[in-house]
This record gives C-alpha cells, sequence and structure tokens, in this order.
C-alpha cells in the first residue's frame, strides 16, 4: 500500500498508478504459467496449468479460472465452455470503514494445453491531509484488477484495488478507477472477469465532478442463471473536525513528572485523549514535545486527531 499524509494540503494533476499486473498464457502440451506478481496492497493472480492454483487475497478466485472479488463480485470461470471456477468473496468495506486491502488475484485456468493465470489485483493508495486534497483536471489514480491470461481455459481477472481519501474537504476533477480486470478469454471459453475495487471520501464537504469507475471486468460463465462481475462500490461519507483545545502546558520544574496540569486537552464532543509522553513520565532537562491522539466515540460522524 501506499499512503501520502500531509499536515495541511494534497494537490494533484498528475498520475498515481498501482494496477494488477496481466496473467501470462500458453499453447503449447505440458508445464504451465506463473500467476500474475503481485501489486503494493494487491494478491497475485493463480498459477495456470493442469492443477491451477486460486488466487491470492480474501477475495480471490476459485479454480478454475474464477474471477476475483472486492466490492463488487467477480465472475464465474467458463474455462473450455465449462461453468468452472466460482468467483471470490466481497471483503474490506462497510457502510463506514473501509480498510487498507487491495484487490485479490484471479484464479488460474486448468488445462494441460491452452491454458492461462490469473491477473493480480488492483493495490491500495491513501491520500490524507489536514485540509484540503484537490485532485485536479489531469489527475488520474488508477487501481485496476489486471486481465487474466487468454486462453480457452483463461485466468480469472484480478479485482480493483482501494482508494481512500479523508480530509476537511475534498475536491475532485479527475478520474479514479478501480476496474476489474478482463478474464483471459478465446473464442472457446474464458476465465471470470473480477469485481470492481472500493473508493472512499471521507470529509466535511466532498466535491466530485470527475469520474468514477469501478466497473467489473469482462467475460466468464455468464447467462440468466450466473452473472457477470459486478461493478465496485463507492463510499462518500461526510465527517466533521472535533473542536479541540489544549493550552501551552506549564513548564515542569526538573524532577517533576508529567501531570493533568500538561496533559489537560479538552474536546466538543465525546472521546478520548491518548499522550505521549504518558503521565507520570519524568524528563531530562531541556524541551520535549508533548503529543495528544484524539479518538472520538461517534468516528463515522468525527475525524480522529493528532496535537502536538
Amino acid at each position: 500500500a501506499v499512503a501520502f499524509v500531509s499536515k495541511k494540503d494534497i494537490s494533484i494533476d498528475g498520475k498515481l498508478i498501482l494496477n494488477g499486473a496481466k496473467g501470462d498464457a500458453k499453447t503449447t502440451p505440458g508445464g504451465g504459467v506463473k500467476g500474475a506478481i503481485k501489486q503494493l496492497g494487491g494478491g497475485a493472480g493463480g498459477f495456470g496449468g493442469a492443477i491451477g492454483l486460486p488466487g491470492d487475497g480474501p477475495g480471490g478466485g476459485k479454480v478454475r479460472g474464477g474471477g476475483a472479488s472486492h466490492g463488487g463480485l467477480g465472475a464465474h470461470g467458463n474455462n473450455n465452455g465449462n461453468l468452472s471456477g466460482k468467483p471470490g468473496d466481497l471483503y474490506g468495506n462497510t457502510r463506514y470503514e473501509v480498510k487498507m486491502y487491495g484487490g485479490s488475484g484471479g484464479a488460474g485456468g486448468q488445462s494441460n494445453f491452452r491454458v492461462g493465470s490469473g491477473g493480480a489485483g488492483g493495490g491500495v493508495i491513501q491520500l490524507r491531509a489536514a485540509d484540503s486534497i484537490l485532485l485536479g483536471s489531469n489527475s488520474l489514480i488508477s487501481v485496476n484488477g489486471g486481465n487474466g491470461g487468454s486462453a480457452s481455459a483463461g485466468g480469472g481477472g484480478g479485482s480493483g484495488g482501494t482508494v481512500i481519501l479523508k480530509a476537511v474537504s475534498i475536491k475532485n476533477a479527475g478520474a479514479i478507477e478501480g476496474q476489474g480486470g478482463n478474464g483471459g478469454t478465446d473464442p472457446d471459453g474464458s476465465g471470470g472477469g473480477g469485481g470492481g475495487g472500493v473508493v472512499l471520501f471521507n470529509a466535511e464537504t466532498i466535491e466530485n465532478t470527475g469520474i468514477i469507475d469501478l466497473a467489473g471486468g469482462s467475460y466468464g460463465y455468464v447467462d440468466e442463471d450466473y452473472a457477470a462481475a459486478k461493478d465496485g462500490v463507492l463510499l462518500l461519507i461526510n465527517s466533521f473536525v472535533p473542536g479541540i483545545n489544549w493550552e501551552l502546558p506549564p513548564d515542569l520544574t526538573y524532577g517533576q513528572p508529567l501531570s493533568k496540569d500538561q496533559l489537560n486537552a479538552t474536546a466538543t464532543v465525546e472521546g478520548s485523549f491518548e499522550y505521549d509522553p504518558p503521565l507520570g513520565t519524568y524528563f531530562l532537562a531541556g524541551a520535549h514535545v508533548l503529543k495528544a491522539v484524539f479518538t472520538p466515540a461517534d468516528s463515522d460522524k468525527y475525524q480522529k486527531q493528532t496535537l502536538y
């Protein structure tokens, strides 16, 4: 995973890309093909061969050729024209929380001859600013899942990864992608497409005029009973910065421990403070930095705060 943290603003008008790698394929008898290498925070694709392997990660596709899942469910494999591997399980997000999990890998196809390996899951990118996050019209944040290796026993697509944006204010005029990878395909069969990823905007004010693409990948065993890969999940959550008051602590006399006279921050909402160094600490002579972390009781509505 990659995280960018700022005590003020974050402004981006370029590209941040952690896409999952593509699976490989072979068309000769014997052996197999390795799954796509994992991305930062994402899972690797499964091996394709006479004995295929599932994709890595909590939503990894199942043998044979199942698409990986994440925010959206992947598709079943269609190895050599037959219903085959199941998609992986959904994971990594609730209505108010997104975990730092990337996409999962698609399963490898299973065959002695024309077979593909699974695509890797997309990675994880988090932007966290004390004030604002500004994504310009030229910006692109991409955590797409990788395509499965193309063959009649194709590999499953990797699922889209995770993008987390947290600030007081978020403005997005660019593009954010967390697409599922396509299943590896051939006229005689395919792997299942990967499910879309997860994007979270968490701020007091959110202005989104850009493009967010969390589409599920194509291909797999799809009919009226078996669905194509599903789109991912976009969460727009308004949360607020609680009021914190921590006046300049009085000086300590050498030999005195830290007390509530210094560690006396207050908040306008319910919650708890954790101090570093803690109550009772003795210092050597000189200047020292005190840190307070406030954790609100209602973490859905209010943001955690750190003060120095």
